[in-house]
C-alpha cells in the first residue's frame, strides 16, 4: 500500500519506479482485456433484447 501511495504522490525513487513499471504494465494489459471482454458481452446482450411498445 505504501508504494502505491508514493506512486500516486509522485514520490517514488527512480529504482522503485523501474520495478513498478513492468508490474503495472502487465496489470494494465490484463485490465484492458477484461474490459474488452465485458464490452463485447454487454453489446451482445443489448442486441438480443426486444423493445416494448
Amino acid at each position: 500500500q505504501t508504494t502505491i501511495c508514493r506512486f500516486e504522490n509522485l514520490q517514488l525513487s527512480f529504482k522503485n519506479a523501474c520495478k513498478l513499471k513492468s508490474i503495472l504494465s502487465k496489470w494494465l494489459e490484463e485490465a484492458e482485456q477484461v474490459g474488452a471482454l465485458y464490452n463485447e458481452k454487454v453489446g451482445v446482450s443489448e442486441r438480443k433484447r426486444k423493445r416494448r411498445t
